[in-house]
Parts: C-alpha cells; sequence; structure tokens
C-alpha cells in the first residue's frame, strides 16, 4: 500500500491503517481486517479487508478508507463538555436517568468529503431499554449523529394458514397491542424496531403499484394467506442462505428485507425493485396464468437470489450477463425448493403437473438446451435484454448434469460452488464461459486437495460441455467440425450396429428402439444424424441417414440407392415424438412410419396425416402412438383403406387440449410456425416457414381474430406488438395457413401485461 499510496490518496498508509484482526479459514486462506486512523484516531466506519491465499498472494481486496483526512486531532471543548452535550440531547428526548457515559475521540465523515473530530460517547440510561450512541462535534459541541445501542427484545410467536392451505409457524413482531409481520429474530436484528434494521418485514402494496405499508394483524393468526406466504418462505430463505453459505441477508450486510404482496391488480409477476427501492414484489396473478405468486417458494428465493447476485458479482442485466443472473436464480431456487421445475406451484393452476420451467429438460417449456440453440434477440424491451429469460437454460442445465451426472454432487455443494464463483470470481460483465470458468476456480478453492478432485474437475467439464460451453475431459463441446463418414454392416440376425469415423469427436449416443441418435456439435451449432430402417416383413428394406440442425434444415445426408426418400422431423420440444416417414409417390405399397420419444411420455401424443383418397378431397388422420419404437404400415392405421399422403406431422395433444403441429409437403417444404418468447408481456417474433402464399392469424379463446398478418411466403419473422392493440392478458393462438397445405399449424401463446 506504501507503494500505492499516492493512488489511493493516503498519505502514509503504514501509519494510516492498524491490524484490527487475522484470522485463516478451512482452504488455508488468510483474511486480515485493517481499521483506518488519522495520527491515531479512529476513523469512523473504515476498513479495509486483505485475503491471501495458501501461498500468500492477495486474490482480493474489499472494504472502505478514505483519503487521509488531513484534520486536526485537537478538540476545542474537553470530553466533559462532548458528555454533557450529548446527555443533554438524550435527556431532552425522553432518556431515563443517565447511568453510565463512556467517550474516547473518532474522526467522522458521513460522505467521505467533509471530515469532523467528534466525542464519540457512548450513554447507558437506568432504563435497560434506554441506550444511544453519540457523535459529538469536538469543536463546535453540535449533535452530529446517534445510534441506538439496545437490542430490543418484542419478537413474539404466530401462526396462519398460507395460499395453498398449509399452516404454518410464524415470527411476528407485538408492538402496542399490534402484531406486525416483521421478523426479528434473526441474527442481523438491530433495535429498535422502530427503524426496522435487519428484519424480515412483509408489506402490503393493496392492490397499487407503487404504494405499500407494513402488514398487521389484529392477532397472532394471520388471515392474509399472501401475508402468510411470505413471511415464512422469506424467514426460510434467509435461514437458507446462513446455514448453507454464511451469506448475512441479501447484501451480506444485514440489510432489511422487504417483501411485499397484493402488487397491481391481478398481476402475473414477482420482481426484485433494487436501487433505491429495495424491496421484493409479488402480484396475485389471474387465477388462470398463474395463481397467488407468493405462493412458490422457487419463485420466492428466485427473487431473493437476483438481490443476492446484485449485490455481488452486479451481473449486467443483458444479453448473456443478463441470461447468466437469471441462471442463477432458478439455480439457487433449485436448491431452496429441491426439484428442476420452477413455478410449478402457481403455473396455470387449471392444469395440474405444469410449469413456468424445466432446468432438466429446457425444451419443454420451448427454451434453448446448448450454445446450438441459443437466441439471438436484440439488446432491448421488446428482445427480452437479449433473451436473458430464454438463454437461462443454457447455464442451468450445466449446474443440473453437475447434480444428476458426475461428479453426482449434492445440490447444496454444487451450489456452494457456483455461490463461491458469484461472490469471489464474477465481475458485472461476465459472460456464460466467465461464469464456467469461475466454477472451475471455485470448485478448485473447495475440493483441490482433495483426493477426489480430479473426477469432480472433469465431472464439471463434462457438465459444461455438455451445454457446449468449453471442452469436457473426452472432448465433448469441441469446436472442431466433423468432416468423418457413418459405417455400418449387419450381423445375421439383422441387428443395427454404427460406427463414426471421426478423428477429433467421441459423440455422445443414445439407443431408442430401433433407432440411434447421435449429438454432434459441429460448426456452432448441434447436428443430430438420426438413422431410420424399415422392414418389409422380415427383409431390411432401406435406409436414410439425416443430418438436421435445430431449424429443420438439411445439413448433410446418405442415403442407400434406392427410390424412396426419407424425411427426419423434430417435434418442437424434446417431449414430441421423433418421427420419420418414408415418402414416394410411385410406391404401390405401404407407407411405413417409425417413431421414438424422446424424453417423458405425454398422454395422446399422435401423428397427424393429411391424405387424398384420389377424388380431391383432403383429411386429416390421427394414429395415437405407444413408446416403444415400432413401425406402422399405413394398410393397418386407416384398415386397408388406400390414399395418397398430402402432408404429416409430428403432433403432441397437451393436457391443456391445446394441438401445436408442424406439416411437411412431399417437395420437403414445411409448414411451421414457433412463438418466442411466451408467455410475453409486449412484443413477440413469430418465425414461420410458409410454402406457397399464407398467412398467420391471432385468435383469443373465443376464436376472434385479433391480429392477423397476409401475403406471407417462405421464411420470415414477424414481430407483433400486442400492447398496442389494447388486448387484456390471457392466452391467444397463433395460426399459419398456406395456399398449398390444407391444414394449420398452431402454437399457443401467452400475453401478459
Amino acid at each position: 500500500m506504501d507503494r500505492y499510496s499516492s493512488l489511493l490518496n493516503v498519505k502514509n498508509p503504514r501509519q494510516e491503517f492498524v491490524l484490527a484482526k487475522n484470522t485463516s479459514d478451512e482452504f488455508g486462506f488468510t483474511h486480515i481486517k485493517f481499521n483506518q486512523v488519522w495520527q491515531g484516531i479512529p476513523v469512523w466506519g473504515a476498513q479495509i479487508g486483505i485475503h491471501l491465499k495458501s501461498n500468500g498472494v492477495i486474490y482480493y481486496v474489499n472494504g472502505s478508507y478514505y483519503p487521509s483526512p488531513e484534520i486536526s486531532v485537537q478538540p476545542k471543548i474537553s470530553e466533559q463538555e462532548g458528555i454533557h452535550s450529548a446527555e443533554q440531547h438524550y435527556i431532552d428526548n425522553g432518556g431515563s436517568p443517565v447511568k453510565n457515559a463512556k467517550s474516547d475521540l473518532m474522526i467522522y465523515t458521513s460522505d467521505g468529503k467533509d471530515f469532523k473530530l467528534v466525542w464519540h460517547i457512548v450513554i447507558t440510561g437506568e432504563k435497560l431499554t434506554d441506550g444511544w450512541e453519540y457523535f459529538v462535534d469536538a469543536n463546535s459541541g453540535e449533535i452530529i449523529y446517534r445510534l441506538p445501542t439496545i437490542r430490543y427484545d418484542g419478537p413474539i410467536d404466530g401462526s396462519g394458514t398460507d395460499s395453498h392451505g398449509t399452516t404454518r409457524n410464524l415470527h411476528l413482531y407485538q408492538s402496542e397491542g399490534t402484531y406486525y409481520l416483521v421478523d426479528a429474530t434473526k441474527a442481523m436484528y438491530s433495535p429498535p424496531f422502530t427503524e426496522l434494521n435487519g428484519v424480515i418485514a412483509t408489506n402490503d402494496f393493496g392492490h397499487t403499484e407503487g404504494t405499500f405499508s407494513l402488514a398487521t394483524s389484529p392477532s397472532t393468526t394471520v388471515s392474509d394467506p399472501a401475508y402468510v406466504d411470505l413471511s415464512y418462505a422469506y424467514s426460510e430463505i434467509y435461514d437458507f442462505y446462513y446455514d448453507l453459505v454464511g451469506r448475512n441477508s441479501w447484501d451480506n450486510e444485514g440489510m432489511t428485507i422487504r417483501t411485499g404482496c397484493h402488487f397491481g391488480s391481478n398481476y402475473n409477476n414477482a420482481f426484485w425493485a433494487g436501487g433505491d427501492n429495495n424491496i421484493f414484489c409479488f402480484g396475485d396473478g389471474d387465477g388462470t396464468h398463474f395463481g397467488v405468486i407468493s405462493g412458490a417458494f422457487d419463485v420466492c428465493c428466485h427473487e431473493f437470489q437476483h438481490a443476492v447476485t446484485e449485490a455481488s458479482a452486479g451481473l449486467i442485466y443483458h444479453n448473456q450477463q443478463g441470461a447468466l443472473n437469471e441462471a442463477y436464480s432458478d439455480i439457487a431456487a433449485s436448491v431452496f425448493d429441491p426439484d428442476w421445475m420452477i413455478g410449478e406451484d402457481i403455473y396455470t393452476p387449471p392444469i395440474p403437473g405444469d410449469a413456468l420451467r424445466y432446468m432438466d429438460d429446457p425444451h419443454r417449456a420451448d427454451m434453448p438446451a446448448t450454445m446450438a440453440e441459443f437466441v439471438y434477440l436484440p439488446d432491448n424491451a421488446e428482445g427480452d435484454w437479449g433473451g436473458v429469460h430464454i438463454n437461462m437454460s443454457i447455464p442451468c442445465l450445466a449446474f443440473v448434469k453437475m447434480v444428476d451426472d458426475e461428479p453426482h454432487l449434492s445440490r447444496e455443494d454444487a451450489y456452494r460452488i457456483w455461490y463461491r464463483s458469484l461472490t469471489t470470481y464474477l465481475t458485472n460483465s461476465s459472460d456464460f464461459m466467465d461464469g464456467r470458468d469461475g466454477v472451475l476456480r471455485a470448485a478448485e478453492d473447495i475440493y483441490g486437495t482433495s483426493p477426489d478432485w480430479d473426477d469432480i474437475e472433469c465431472g464439471i467439464k463434462d457438465a459444461f460441455a455438455y451445454v457446449q460451453l468449453g471442452e469436457g475431459c473426452e472432448g465433448h463441446g469441441s469446436d472442431s467440425v466433423w468432416t468423418g463418414d457413418f459405417i455400418y454392416y449387419w450381423n445375421d440376425d439383422a441387428e443395427a450396429y454404427y460406427y463414426l469415423n471421426m478423428p477429433e469427436l467421441d459423440p455422445s449416443f443414445e439407443a431408442y428402439g430401433y433407432g440411434v441418435r447421435f449429438t454432434i456439435p459441429s460448426g456452432g451449432y448441434n447436428v443430430s444424424a438420426v438413422f431410420f430402417f424399415i422392414y418389409d416383413v422380415w427383409t431390411l428394406y432401406d435406409m436414410y441417414v439425416g443430418i438436421y440442425d435445430t431449424s429443420l434444415t438439411a445439413v448433410a445426408n446418405t442415403t442407400i440407392p434406392n427410390d424412396d426418400i426419407w424425411y427426419a422431423v423434430y417435434g418442437d420440444t424434446m417431449s414430441y415424438p421423433l418421427l420419420g416417414i418414408n415418402w414416394n409417390s410411385e410406391y404401390s405399397g405401404d407407407f411405413y412410419v417409425f417413431t421414438w420419444l424422446i424424453g417423458d411420455p405425454i398422454y395422446d401424443d399422435y401423428v397427424s396425416f393429411v391424405v387424398d383418397d384420389g377424388t380431391g378431397s383432403s383429411e386429416e388422420r390421427n394414429y395415437y402412438l405407444d413408446y416403444e419404437g415400432y413401425f406402422y404400415p399405413l394398410s393397418e392405421l386407416y384398415g386397408g383403406e388406400e390414399y395418397n399422403i398430402v402432408a404429416f406431422a409430428c403432433v403432441t395433444h397437451r393436457e391443456s387440449g391445446v394441438e401445436e403441429s408442424a406439416y411437411l409437403l412431399p417437395s420437403g417444404e414445411l409448414l411451421d410456425l414457433s412463438a418466442y418468447p411466451s408467455p410475453f408481456n409486449s412484443t413477440i417474433r413469430l418465425s414461420y416457414s410458409i410454402p406457397g402464399d399464407g398467412e398467420i392469424s391471432i385468435k383469443d379463446l373465443s376464436g376472434r381474430t385479433v391480429k392477423s398478418f397476409s401475403s406471407l411466403s417462405g421464411d420470415g419473422v414477424i414481430e407483433w406488438d400486442a400492447s398496442d392493440e389494447n388486448l387484456p392478458s390471457g392466452i391467444y393462438f397463433a395460426s399459419a395457413v398456406s395456399d398449398i397445405v390444407p391444414v394449420v399449424a398452431t402454437r399457443k401463446i401467452i400475453f401478459l401485461k
């Protein structure tokens, strides 16, 4: 510090910083605190921390100090005059007779610029509830500042029923016959109660969007379920962070935790209002799209983590930094409320079993799983600030893999690693790769001396490689472009064996019934090589290998020579059936369909064909699928009738009854429509693929068309600002039609104001 004294604006660091504390932790790191003084007089509130690794290298400096005060330390009023001034103010403000007064000189500043020599006086009254700390100007005798020293004891136990009908024990605060939804039982509490310092305070917005007041109850039995939700949840959340990572409130300095329920009218969201507000806000939901938001423990923790992130790394809320910010919140939520679903307790109450997001299977919520699927959106409000609520699923899945796959860390241990990365190594501009590197550094800090470290490190690398962030231990996630060949052969029992000639990659693969799906990173996006083959009685008939990217664009293909053509179609989520169909307009025999499912089965999945009986009239026929991976001759599906296939699709009927589909023509053209983000609160992007001429229409639940876009053809994107239409929040359906396809491609979208 002597070397940088001019830069620090400190005259003589060796004399102005005195040792206050020197400790070592379980990692062999040393943590030293210094108090700042000026000519031997302490500077109030000025303390710095210096942190050294076991090899003595400084890796972190924090705290605060001030430029050398450069003031006289000779007081103009005596110590007794200072005490008299403080005691007089104390008595004038209702204090009981003074029992004791202690004093010492100190340098005080409220802004780091105006320094004053003060008498620091601590007064103890005869009443146990009376105690104050005074700062008296040592030159004028003026009272500059005072703080209470008494730790009041007014908490009382209470209870109430939450939004899900569960009785919860609560910590309340009783004052003059009123019971406040204030938890003053935590280590951070600093009295008096009226200052609400270091408490967990539940507030009520009264269905406004700006004004709130402290929540109260006439008895220890709290009747408002939202009060119970927040009071109980945030008491548990404080303990969760304190016990797991030693964090003292969201700022780690014991800052009051303020929550607020009944925000707005039927408001379908929750958020952390930082800055000068510092309050966690929760709407009541509209009962259709969302239930009472405070009723979701994971959402409560998600918002708390936002405050933790803001107070530590301060990740900027846009692009990858913002998506990493959001990911940290879901990760913390999944540890506090240990499952991989987010918002399942409040999302679409009429539809049981669904969730807002699925960390272990992002495709179920139309979110990306790997960097190949990263969604590039504008860095503005309409683009969700670069897709922060969409691309967050990528680092989330890496966290899941650390727990579910090798190294099989517990959720708590995995979070400790991510937390240390956030609070120690990340900066406000850290992106996904910085997040990966920080996690590896933090893991080494914790486990580097463990005999299992090599396995842990390898598992973490593989977890990130799974989502295409860096190299895995076995080369997974390489950016190398694959240029090898497929090699295949058949044994005497007609069982298929597949090999890949790939010099630099050892791709992961999984077997699905009679097919094999290889996932190969290539050229910055995921491609999948999918093998299809069919049988005619017991004879191998033909085989097709197609490599498709996530937009269904064929990247490469290899076909055993014959006249048949195969198409591979991906559903929009990983829970859709993966389907291949043999297509040959001159083939006089049967058509065959081969299906298998990726992910967990969803009830009532079926494949839909549009058929023409030769008279020119078309109709849609559906066939419900099993999940075994079989071939279906169409003659069996349709009872021996002969039809020409006009189009086919992967279709899923979800429990909501919503039909979502994409149709393929014999020419290989695709009628498809995708929409993101959904839910959305302003602008949604509708990406379409329309053969021929067509249009897109938006309809509400009654079937009324609220918006349409005509004269569309080919591939394109429409940005629709629903806020311009004066529409209510709700479920809508976007549908694409084509003049050469006798079917409709439909997507459910959710608009939230």
